[in-house]
């Protein structure tokens, strides 16, 4: 393990309060790593419907087919702006609405 792992782990044996925060800040990023590959499977599906290759779609995006598919899975850290143009891409819309200030995005929607 690292220094910083150890470190944590130490942090959280030690403070029931750091444990609970960083238990809690680990299950947010969980949540949204979940949300990212659901998201992205859906840009997935909507390529694959149109009968379009990875390769297709990474030469229009000018990236690898091997990052396409990083992208599909919800490997490949995307931001905001790589995200609409994938959806332009594809000739899709994206709407997302966000339940809170102190939440991210809670539900997205892609459709035709």
């Amino acid at each position: 393990m690292s220094y910083v792992t150890n470190l944590i782990e130490q942090y959280r044996e030690e403070d029931p309060e750091f444990r609970a925060a960083y238990d809690e800040e680990v299950e947010l990023f969980n949540q949204l790593q979940e949300r990212r590959r659901k998201i992205m499977s859906l840009f997935a599906e909507a390529r694959k419907n149109q009968k379009l290759s990875q390769r297709e779609i990474g030469q229009r995006l000018n990236v690898s087919q091997a990052r396409v598919s990083q992208m599909e899975r919800g490997e490949e850290p995307m931001s905001f702006d790589r995200v609409l143009e994938l959806a332009s891409v594809l000739g899709l819309s994206l709407t997302i609405t966000a339940e809170n200030a102190a939440s991210t995005a809670r539900a997205a929607k892609v459709s035709p």
